[in-house]
């Protein structure tokens, strides 16, 4: 078991860009915000900068996306609330993301939630399409 903040594994990714382990690991940390009924609005930005990349109408290459993701890392704002969420993982087999902390930090930056209600269908098609 490791624990880490947001803001660590965020950092780390600019040293190692894995797109499957970024993918991974933001679903795990989004699942555990869904699961208690909340939106993180900080996961929907992370998606929106290294997503770019995978918008097969407009060029952007994985160099461009990894300098908009880093340049978000700038944010004080972001960095702040990154810094306060605690992530535990564990290693495989048992391979788990979590987030220790999720009431503590909603109600320390509530503006960087929403109730979250569940995935509509337009979310739902375009998921199983990436």
């Amino acid at each position: 078991m490791t624990i880490h903040t947001l803001f660590e594994i965020l950092d780390g990714w600019t040293r190692n860009w894995d797109r499957t382990d970024i993918d991974i690991t933001l679903h795990h940390i989004e699942n555990s915000f869904n699961n208690q009924k909340t939106r993180f609005l900080l996961i929907d930005r992370i998606y929106a900068a290294i997503g770019y990349v995978d918008d097969v109408y407009d060029y952007i290459t994985e160099g461009i996306s990894k300098a908009q993701f880093e340049s978000i890392l700038q944010d004080e704002q972001f960095v702040q609330v990154a810094k306060f969420v605690q992530i535990e993982s564990l290693e495989p087999p048992e391979f788990k993301i979590s987030v220790l902390n999720i009431k503590e930090t909603v109600a320390k930056f509530p503006n960087w939630f929403d109730e979250f209600k569940g995935i509509s269908w337009d979310e739902f098609v375009s998921r199983l399409v990436d």
